[in-house]
């Protein structure tokens, strides 16, 4: 009893004795945190860390106070950034996350204080991506941090805003009316209703350029070219008129039975962001519209069948029902193996070529969210199903095979591309029926690791690049850099290129030889280039256009001159770059060779004039085109009304002049331009061209067996036709006199016939018997390389070796190129090269000119 009494008795001492000691612990910790609270208020500064601050761990989803973030060692914050707005005042309020390459959620949030300013990130060695957020406002690009950065600006623009009003065509408001927006601003495009008034209003749009249409029972109305800018309300009036609604039947071009789920997309042919898209019923009909009366292109795709890409239609009041015939086409099919014999899953596989009417065969893309009336059409809203598809381009299966259905006969070459292979093509030759391909074989590239740092060794994350194989210019593949500056190459070309992206860096060229490992540096742009603008009276240049160009790597920015006239390019790389200024009341200016540093240069004026085109006979006015094309690239056309014309602000120096008319023979000359002494000044004598009635003729492409060939083309002199499904051409402005056509087709061959031409008549038909070309076994050369023009984006001419058919045929070093066997210029570099390449004796045919309009046609036989 008296050892339990005891031990009762010690057990609660124990217990008071430890109550003791907790209570001294819990109070030291309170007196040490208030006095360390108190240390640290005592010494706040704006920079300063203060209370209820984010931890590392806890800033994804938490709000940060004004000028507020983690809490770090002091010595982590000497770097300091600043928000400002469009025209550089400080911005309070913005919400800044930095998230790390390949990360979601952000690893720090702060916000700007009073005064615009925000801290940075502790972790002073590792690059983020900061996205800014404020309401009402909209962030004008990427912001990124860099290893070492001392300050950093991030530039918000003050949101939008846009009024639509709708009116009728009674001029009455359109309630209800449908409004749909796009624009480079607004994406996926937004459709809304108007309100009993129809007006609508969209709020907290960011700047740019958009289009606008209005759709209210059978009237319709577009507005392209809306600019919306910073912190304005941009009122937009849409008159509606009456429109067309388009019928339509698609049927099988042989046998007439309509083709149901048939794909019909249409844009206008103008500049214009909204395209319409339907899909035909069970009985191969649809319905679109209402649709302002114009020009249109559409794209007409079905399973199995030749799609109908980029083509022209008309939409008239007077439209009836629209009839569109598909043909069959073939099937392709093959393996792609490795050279072991091996199958290659998930291959690419794209057919090119040209067909029997000498029109392009290219694949449409994999997928695509919709299409855009912007050069070629052709890509749908339809996703490709792998092993199975009408746009030319399939993936392999697991067992390597592919199968593309739809293709159009011709002659034809296939692409094949995967990433652990170096990529190739085939050239399959003349294809009329369904064909199976002997195996691809594509060949392993060496295995290659580039590790991707700046200056400071520190590694570049999220850097992209692009790799090509020297051998084969324009095929390749994009990677990107790991956490660590890491990218694994799995097959590059003994020799190959890689271009380098990163906001933060200039855009880096390396030429590099495979090895199993290799370092690249990044140097981070430290030059500024800062130019002023004036025009002769000293006056700022506002809202001119600059381009600044790189001239020996794929770097183009761009910038508009604020109210000083001022463009300021910041963190720029070594030169050589080219600049370009255009504004629409002065000439443009060019300079190139240019180094970062501060400029100021004159925007001269440029000269002026008026110009009247008429018939040399009657005197009367006529409705035509005038086209300027000047040396360095400018290119300036004017419609005329009633043969009236004016063009300012050209540049000075020597314009190509070419005048056309309908009806009438093209006349070329050459017109000097001085500098105009003020704004807009027509300072050169009223100019006169005299157009002559032209002849007409037609006539009909034969093969050597007397058949009609279709896609043979057929020159006379700078004018250049195609022959129709008959075989049959047309030219309307022949010049009088003795005229010589010239006939080329890449399966028929060549053949040439000599007429004369009369004034306002339609001279006899003209026949050309095309003789195929003889050709041998031995591989024929051109004597002639092409290039990419990185600054124009043209094709070139690079070289030209002495004593081959491209001297022969005068050809030289710079000249434009348009055309390669039928082909445009701006396909890629492997097609086209392709054109160039084939047995002794080829004959292959080139637009080569300054202009479109001013061509002329060469005829190279290799040899």
């Amino acid at each position: 009893m008296h050892y339990l009494r005891a031990m009762r008795w010690n057990t609660r001492n124990h217990r008071i004795a430890t109550g003791c000691v907790g209570a001294v612990f819990l109070i030291a910790g309170f007196v040490g945190g208030f006095l360390e609270w108190y240390r640290f208020d005592l010494t706040w500064t704006r920079f300063s860390p203060v209370p209820d601050r984010l931890t590392h761990a806890g800033a994804a989803g938490i709000p940060g106070r004004p000028g507020t973030g983690p809490a770090v060692p002091g010595s982590a914050r000497a770097k300091a950034g600043l928000a400002v707005d469009q025209d550089g005042r400080p911005l309070a309020g913005v919400k800044m996350r930095f998230i790390k390459p390949g990360e979601d959620l952000p690893r720090e949030v702060f916000t700007s204080d009073a005064d615009g300013r925000f801290e940075l990130p502790s972790e002073t060695d590792t690059i983020f991506r900061v996205m800014a957020e404020k309401a009402g406002y909209h962030s004008d690009g990427e912001h990124w941090t860099s290893p070492g950065e001392s300050a950093m600006i991030v530039r918000l623009e003050a949101a939008a805003g846009l009024r639509i009003e709708a009116v009728l065509q009674n001029g009455k408001p359109a309630p209800g009316a449908t409004l749909r927006v796009m624009g480079s601003s607004v994406y996926p495009p937004y459709e809304l209703t108007a309100d009993l008034e129809g007006r609508a209003f969209l709020p907290d749009l960011a700047p740019g350029i958009l289009a606008i249409e209005a759709v209210f029972e059978d009237q319709v109305a577009e507005l392209v070219g809306v600019e919306l800018t910073a912190g304005a309300v941009v009122h937009a009036h849409l008159y509606m008129d009456e429109g067309i609604v388009l019928l339509g039947l698609v049927r099988d071009e042989k046998d007439d039975h309509p083709l149901p789920g048939a794909l019909f997309t249409l844009g206008r042919e103008e500049p214009s962001l909204l395209t319409r898209a339907v899909e035909t019923a069970e009985d191969g009909r649809f319905r679109i519209g209402p649709l302002p009366e114009g020009s249109y292109r559409f794209s007409l795709s079905s399973e199995g069948y030749v799609s109908l890409t980029g083509r022209r239609f008309w939409v008239g009041a007077t439209s009836g029902l629209a009839l569109f015939e598909l043909s069959r086409g073939v099937t392709i099919s093959g393996r792609v193996l490795d050279t072991a014999g091996q199958p290659v899953e998930h291959a690419a596989v794209e057919c090119w070529g040209v067909d029997a009417t000498g029109t392009l065969i290219a694949p449409l893309a994999l997928d695509a969210p919709g299409l855009i009336p912007v050069g070629q059409l052709g890509v749908t809203d339809k996703k490709i199903e792998i092993g199975q598809t009408a746009s030319g381009a399939v993936m392999t299966d697991d067992k390597g095979l592919f199968t593309l259905t739809g293709i159009p006969a011709g002659h034809l070459l296939l692409h094949v591309s995967h990433d652990n292979f170096l990529a190739t093509s085939v050239v399959i030759g003349e294809i009329t029926q369904n064909t199976d391909v002997p195996d691809i074989r594509l060949t392993p590239g060496a295995e290659m690791t580039l590790v991707v740092v700046d200056e400071r060794q520190f590694p570049v994350v999220g850097a992209q690049l692009r790799v090509e194989s020297a051998r084969s210019p324009g095929t390749g593949f994009t990677a990107f850099t790991d956490d660590s500056g890491e990218v694994l190459l799995p097959a590059v070309d003994e020799e190959f290129t890689a271009t380098f992206f990163h906001p933060e860096f200039p855009v880096h060229v390396e030429h590099l030889k495979a090895v199993r490992q290799q370092k690249v540096q990044l140097r981070r742009g430290t030059g500024t280039l800062r130019l002023r603008l004036r025009d002769a009276a000293r006056i700022p240049v506002v809202r001119a256009q600059v381009e600044l160009l790189a001239q020996d790597r794929p770097e183009r920015r761009q910038r508009v001159t604020d109210d000083t006239g001022t463009v300021t390019f910041e963190r720029l790389g070594p030169g050589p770059y080219l600049i370009v200024v255009t504004h629409p009341d002065y000439t443009s200016l060019e300079k190139s060779g240019l180094e970062p540093g501060d400029y100021d240069w004159t925007l001269p004026y440029g000269g002026g004039f008026q110009g009247f085109v008429r018939d040399r006979q009657t005197l009367e006015g006529l409705a035509g085109t005038v086209r300027l094309s000047h040396p360095d690239g400018a290119q300036e056309v004017q419609e005329t009304r009633k043969g009236e014309v004016e063009f300012r602000a050209l540049a000075e120096g020597t314009w190509q002049v070419h005048v056309s008319a309908p009806g009438y023979a093209p006349l070329t000359g050459e017109l000097v331009v001085k500098a105009g002494t003020a704004l807009q000044e027509l300072n050169l004598t009223p100019q006169l061209w005299e157009l002559e009635r032209a002849g007409a003729a037609t006539g009909t492409v034969r093969d050597d067996r007397g058949f009609a060939v279709r896609g043979a083309w057929v020159s006379a002199g700078t004018l250049m036709e195609q022959t129709d499904r008959n075989g049959s051409f047309t030219f309307k402005s022949l010049p009088a006199g003795e005229v010589t056509f010239m006939a080329w087709h890449p399966l028929s061959g060549l053949g040439s016939e000599t007429i004369h031409v009369i004034a306002d008549l339609q001279a006899p038909d003209v026949i050309i018997d095309l003789v195929p070309v003889r050709t041998s076994a031995a591989a024929g050369e051109s004597g002639l390389t092409l290039a990419r023009d990185g600054l124009r984006s043209r094709l070139v001419v690079a070289t030209v070796a002495a004593g081959t058919p491209a001297s022969r045929a005068g050809l030289s070093a710079g000249e434009t190129v348009w055309r390669i066997g039928g082909l445009p210029s701006h396909l890629p570099l492997f097609m086209l090269r392709s054109q160039l390449m084939g047995p002794a004796g080829t004959v292959v045919f080139l637009e080569v000119g300054l202009t479109e309009w001013l061509t002329r046609p060469v005829f190279l036989r290799l040899e």
